[in-house]
């Protein structure tokens, strides 16, 4: 009698176990890298706008925007794209995990234009949401 308490709780501890999995093994939770990844990325910026203010045309401003992945899972930004050519755009750590923190830097370049600039850059990632949109904006003066 006793061994068919143990193999009923043997066969109920195996059963259990398989069933908490939610048909993922350990293999497909890794990363090519190895990381396990446990969950979904988010994207926390501390802004997601920027004023620079009066500038000189001619001259050259950058600012960065800075995020948190706040999610559970590797966050990777996959294209950034700017409406303008006059705007370069770097890419701090990338991909960073979760609580870990980067930076997405943009630059204008304000020759050739004047009166007030406002541009965007569409940030893509391996979220399932939309695009995130970083604006900056200048007004750009002849002379001070």
């Amino acid at each position: 009698m006793l061994i068919k308490y143990l193999f009923v709780l043997l066969t109920l501890a195996i059963i259990i176990s398989f069933s908490c999995n939610n048909g993922k093994s350990i293999k497909d939770k890794v990363d090519v890298e190895g990381n396990l990844d446990n969950g979904e990325p988010q994207i926390s910026f501390v802004e997601t706008d920027f004023d620079f203010g009066d500038i000189l045309i001619g001259e050259i401003v950058s600012h960065k925007f800075k995020y948190r992945n706040t999610g559970t899972g590797k966050l990777e930004i996959k294209e950034t794209i700017a409406n303008c050519g006059c705007s370069k755009v770097k890419v701090g750590n990338n991909p960073i995990l979760a609580g870990q923190e980067s930076y997405i830097e943009i630059t204008f370049d304000s020759r050739g234009f004047h009166g007030l600039q406002i541009k965007k850059v569409e940030i893509i990632t391996n979220i399932s949401k939309q695009p995130v949109n970083l604006i900056i904006s200048a007004n750009v003066e002849m002379s001070k």
